[in-house]
């Protein structure tokens, strides 16, 4: 009786320990699913800064070169390319007499996790983040839900810097290292997008202010 007590007691103990370990299991699994589907959905959820795939919006314009040019202009949105990890766009002006046509594109833009990133548009570029996810070496970060302080503070160089004024995103740049004095802003709001943008040379030259129409 002694040894059948204790090979009932062996047999539940082996038993609960393994319907133990196949619930653990389980339950890792699932985890991990859930984990899984997380990340790979984050790139597209709904995005927080274009409001559809392709749009166009006018916006109140101010551009310096051969004249100054004030009018209502047209700037465009477009998705170039959807990865797993994010999306693509680009953003651009329609043409503009006396504008020279590098001066109609704002850029390319990466978003990814409610972060705007502006990166070079090349085939490289594009097939590091689909491979490995990594961000191109030469991409800057032009909107976050935090502020970002200028790391070069009162030293020569290309500085940038974000902040926060209420539900606006700033985001500003210039290089005071170099004879042409390259600067760039972008205003944005979450739900819907670009607000202005500011972009030219040393004492405006070849400059552009935009500003969206209410």
């Amino acid at each position: 009786m002694k040894k059948v007590l204790i090979c009932l007691a062996a047999f539940v103990f082996i038993f609960y320990g393994c319907d133990n370990k196949i619930q653990d299991n389980k339950y890792n699994q699932e985890e991990k699913q859930n984990s899984r589907t997380s990340i790979e959905s984050l790139g597209k959820d709904a995005s927080q800064y274009f409001k559809d795939d392709i749009s166009s919006e006018k916006y109140v314009g101010r551009l310096i070169f051969d004249d100054i040019i004030e009018k209502e202009v047209t700037v465009n949105t477009k998705l170039i390319k959807s990865i797993d990890r994010g999306r693509i766009y680009t953003i651009y002006l329609d043409p503009i007499e006396s504008v020279p046509e590098e001066r109609l594109n704002i850029g390319h833009f990466y978003e990814q996790g409610g972060v705007l990133y502006k990166i070079n548009l090349t085939e490289e570029n594009i097939e590091l983040l689909k491979s490995t996810g990594n961000l191109p070496e030469d991409s800057r970060i032009v909107c976050q839900e935090y502020e970002m302080k200028d790391e070069l503070d009162e030293e020569k160089g290309f500085h940038q810097y974000i902040n926060i004024n209420d539900d606006e995103i700033n985001y500003h740049s210039y290089n005071n290292n170099t004879e042409s004095g390259y600067y760039e802003s972008f205003t944005w709001k979450k739900n819907i997008g670009l607000l202005s943008y500011r972009s030219g040379f040393g004492a405006e030259r070849d400059s552009i202010e935009l500003r969206l129409l209410e």
